[in-house]
């Protein structure tokens, strides 16, 4: 009897979440829609099977840092170091897959290694010192960009990089879409029934809203917080092994700017930037999105400048949205 009331409790939540699905995450759904429509009718390229992989693809790597930077809203921190520690992970792997021959399963687990030891910097930063998580990942970010700079050296590129994780790369399909998108669908899964079902995930919404009120609820927030800088850097780690699997050369500038792409689609998704509210599901459509304006860019022939510009004002709404969003909730 015991065991089938929990599964109750559990299925009774599942019809809840569903049920909360939120208008920006179906108006963002809407927008990719008409967007792909638009894309698919006035540009030759967008149809084709090439396309579409490189579109999902790029979406997926954003997609899979989106995931842990849910958590990290959700909860009320954020964490700006993502592209850097990308950067930094990518780099060490190459260097490790040009002086060694490391099997496949191997090279994950470093890449999930430095991105949780990272991701313990940034914890310990921010749970354990209580130091504001812009400025703690702030100093990291221009940390772990130094430290990028000096495993490259003096060179730029770091050339002819075993094809050791081609499997988690653009090239690697399955039923004609990449690996890496199949990694999000996987992860998406497990973080939304984590962050509905189990009372750890719900501790996020409940930090995010107030943490000293969950302190005297009760809830562990040092450890949950903790804890959330070392998913996110596990996530950073998974997302810089598909970035190297998807290339034999890799540049300096890899990861550069990726914290505005993975929070812009984290909040586009309908994440609350103040924490509190958020599903990985909206992150995942906002990245999406975010991936198919990219793609627009490039196939109307706009300026490229173009995207970052659309991008920050995307935010921009996101954010007065979910706002605007709040005070009637408040109100009601």
């Amino acid at each position: 009897m015991a065991v089938m009331d929990i599964s109750g409790r559990s299925a009774a939540r599942i019809r809840a979440a569903v049920s909360r699905v939120d208008v920006q995450e179906l108006a963002v759904l809407g927008g990719i829609v008409i967007l792909a429509v638009a894309l698919l009718l006035g540009t030759e390229g967008f149809g084709t099977s090439q396309n579409l992989s490189n579109v999902l693809y790029s979406a997926s790597v954003k997609a899979i840092i989106g995931i842990g930077m849910t958590l990290a809203i959700v909860s009320g921190n954020i964490d700006i170091s993502v592209g850097s520690a990308t950067g930094l992970i990518a780099a060490i792997m190459a260097k490790v897959m040009l002086a060694h021959d490391v099997p496949f399963v191997i090279l994950v687990l470093i890449g999930l290694v430095i991105g949780a030891l990272l991701g313990c910097v940034n914890g310990f930063l921010v749970a354990v010192l209580r130091i504001n998580p812009i400025i703690a990942t702030f100093a990291t970010l221009n940390i772990f960009a130094f430290g990028k700079q000096y495993v490259f050296g003096n060179d730029s590129q770091l050339l002819g990089v075993p094809s050791s994780l081609r499997w988690l790369g653009a090239p690697g399909q399955t039923l004609g879409i990449p690996h890496a998108w199949w990694i999000v669908v996987v992860l998406m899964v497990v973080a939304w029934l984590y962050m509905e079902c189990r009372p750890n995930g719900r501790h996020l919404y409940a930090i995010g809203n107030s943490s000293d009120a969950a302190r005297v609820a009760g809830v562990r927030v040092q450890r949950r917080v903790f804890g959330v800088y070392v998913v996110v850097g596990l996530c950073v780690g998974l997302a810089a092994c598909c970035l190297v699997g998807s290339n034999s050369v890799v540049d300096v500038s890899f990861g550069s700017g990726f914290e505005l792409d993975v929070i812009a689609g984290v909040v586009i998704g309908g994440t609350l930037i103040f924490g509190g509210r958020g599903t990985v599901f909206g992150t995942v459509l906002g990245t999406l999105l975010v991936a198919l304006v990219a793609n627009a860019v490039i196939l109307f022939g706009l300026p490229s400048g173009l995207f970052p510009l659309v991008t920050g004002i995307a935010i921009i709404v996101a954010v007065m949205a979910g706002v605007i969003r709040e005070r009637r909730r408040a109100a009601a």
